[in-house]
């Protein structure tokens, strides 16, 4: 069958036609809608025949160039209707009285019941509709009603209609979770977060999912969306997108029941038995009674419904970021596609892990522990991921973990041997996962060896040097709290005082490096910066933090706070001159944010280098 090619003329007045029907399509929605809202009760079968106009389907090019523009005005239509229809609650589907005929209710209350009814049956018309929308993106050929066939040709249209569909569906989840349907909603949305070759499409509704985790209190329906994204994952394997693992990461889960709880609770209330009387034992047992009564209305209720949601969801959220670490256990290097997949996959996996990881039960620190320092150790992770995976680490052993016998030395030592390596300018994310694992493992662990603390502190102040401002004040700030907390490594910048032998900074463990035979000359290359905050925070540090140039309110910051604030102010700290000269250095002229500005200032800093190397 040959494609009809109309005429200039005809096609001309198709778009004239086309106007005009879709002016009156406008006219006809609007007033349908606005009687509809103003007595929805007793107008609720135009509604119906508004979602109708979906099905209305003709074979001329005039309606073919209005179709896709009125899927979309009726579809949103309704749903800016449903939006204002829907009732705070779900509606039961039977009521258990109506099998009963002697059972006689008010009038107000058939009338209401009716209603409902009628509103959730043409809810469920109208998802039907959305269904139908949705299934344009999968092309599931096993479909009855193909009702799009004649009408979209071409990928770009069905996407269009499609999108409708999908934007209708996490509206209504997002506007109103609590409302009936609400499963098969999410049973449709949910596969449409992987879609690869729609990846617009796929981020709104990850970020749809996102606002949902972000606002639901109870857990409810965070609890059914991921079941299903587990469901999805474990059937996708290594090809998920990493979009969908980063959507995990907006769950707020904070506290969760623990194993033994209970056991200890029972315990308690046993030896509390054996002492009570008999008479105190019946009081007790009649007070109990009526606080089971009393238990629906009280916000106890509440908390017990969303700490067993939140146990259940930290459960599937677990099982899905160990099925992909697993992946670390197989052979992946003679699959390349499947090596590049994972460590995609391993950030969002990875930052996940950092979060919620102070929630897991006891039992599975050592396990998860051990996966951890094989990636580490492996060539599968870049700088950031090690970053996380130490975070994690650390974040476990800052909790009940902390009395387990597990070895952190191995993760200091990744930790100080990729230190040199990592570029904190690119991409920014970098310092503040750099700041956090230093926070969590030197700043907040009181028992550290002086020679570990001395070690990383040198190469901080090293790493200064290939790092922009930002980065440079927060380092700084964390170099001076080391200062401040273990005096005894002032030997780094007293001459008189520095420790015997020779420092060696090519020794991959910083136990042995000899760290204390150095002094921190990278502060006397700090001290002539451009930038006029990083010369006196550097100065501040090399006269033994005793100065006041340094403003109060960064010396009280942590250091992530410093980073942060100063990347929101940008070149704000400099000085007008400051300003002229740095935006006319050369490339030539400027080393990693250093101005050497004499010879005699370059030649100092190769002596130095030459005297520790």
């Amino acid at each position: 069958m040959e494609d009809y090619i109309p005429l200039k003329d005809d096609f001309l007045a198709s778009l004239g036609k086309r106007e005009k029907t879709i002016e009156t399509l406008k006219d006809r929605i609007a007033g349908t809608c606005s009687t509809i809202l103003a007595r929805p009760e007793k107008n609720l079968t135009k509604l119906r025949k508004l979602i109708l106009l979906l099905d209305v389907k003709e074979e001329s090019e005039a309606f073919r160039l209005t179709f896709i523009t009125g899927q979309k005005l009726i579809a949103f239509s309704v749903l800016e209707v449903f939006k204002d229809l829907i009732p705070g609650y779900r509606v039961a589907e039977k009521m258990k009285e109506e099998g009963n005929p002697k059972k006689r209710f008010k009038k107000v209350t058939l009338t209401l019941r009716g209603y409902e009814t009628r509103l959730l049956s043409i809810y469920k018309l109208y998802l039907a509709r959305l269904r139908r929308m949705v299934q344009l993106l999968r092309r599931v050929k096993s479909q009855k009603s193909d009702f799009f066939r004649d009408i979209l040709f071409s990928d770009e249209a069905r996407e269009r209609v499609a999108a409708v569909g999908v934007k209708c569906l996490t509206e209504l989840l997002v506007a109103h979770p609590h409302f009936n349907c609400r499963a098969s909603i999410i049973q449709l949305i949910v596969p449409v977060m992987t879609l690869s070759k729609h990846p617009e499409i796929a981020d709104k509704v990850c970020s749809a999912v996102g606002t949902i985790f972000r606002q639901d209190k109870l857990g409810e329906v965070s609890l059914e969306i991921v079941k299903e994204m587990e469901k999805l994952i474990k059937a996708c394997g290594l090809f998920i997108r990493p979009q969908v693992i980063y959507t995990l990461t907006e769950l707020k889960i904070k506290e969760v029941e623990k194993k033994g709880r209970e056991k200890a609770e029972m315990k308690e209330v046993r030896k509390d038995l054996e002492k009570m009387s008999r008479k105190a034992k019946r009081r007790q047992k009649a007070s109990r009674k009526l606080d089971n009564v009393l238990l629906e209305t009280d916000a106890q209720e509440s908390y017990k419904r969303r700490l067993e949601n939140h146990t259940k969801i930290l459960n599937h959220l677990f099982i899905t970021y160990f099925r992909i670490l697993k992946r670390t256990i197989l052979d992946l290097s003679d699959d390349q596609l499947k090596k590049e997949k994972f460590k995609e996959l391993l950030t969002p996996v990875l930052e996940g892990l950092s979060k919620f990881c102070h929630l897991i039960n006891v039992e599975f620190f050592d396990d998860l522990v051990n996966v951890l320092f094989k990636m580490v150790k492996s060539d599968l992770l870049d700088a950031v991921q090690t970053l996380n995976c130490c975070q994690t680490v650390f974040t476990i052993l800052s909790e009940e973990a902390s009395a387990l016998n597990i070895d952190h030395q191995r993760f200091y030592t990744r930790l100080y041997q990729i230190l040199p390596d990592i570029d904190l300018s690119i991409p920014e994310k970098t310092i503040i996962v750099l700041l956090k694992c230093l926070e969590t493992m030197i700043i907040k662990r009181r028992r550290i060896s002086f020679p570990r603390v001395v070690a990383f502190t040198k190469r901080c102040a090293t790493v200064c040097l290939q790092s922009d401002d930002p980065s440079i004040l927060a380092l700084l700030s964390f170099i001076r709290r080391m200062f401040i907390e273990h005096p005894r490594i002032d030997v780094l910048i007293d001459s008189e005082t520095m420790g015997t032998g020779l420092f060696m900074p090519h020794v991959e463990d910083p136990e042995y490096c000899n760290a204390h035979a150095t002094q921190l000359w990278e502060l006397n290359l700090l001290g002539n910066h451009c930038n006029p905050t990083i010369r006196t925070f550097s100065r501040n540090i090399a006269n033994g933090c005793s100065s006041d140039e340094v403003r109060s309110e960064l010396v009280k910051k942590r250091p992530i706070e410093v980073y942060e604030d100063y990347e929101d102010k940008g070149l704000t700290f400099l000085d007008n001159e400051s300003n002229e000269i740095v935006k006319n250095l050369s490339k030539k002229s400027r080393f990693h944010g250093l101005i050497l500005e004499s010879t005699s200032l370059t030649s100092k800093a190769v002596r130095m280098v030459n005297n520790d190397c």
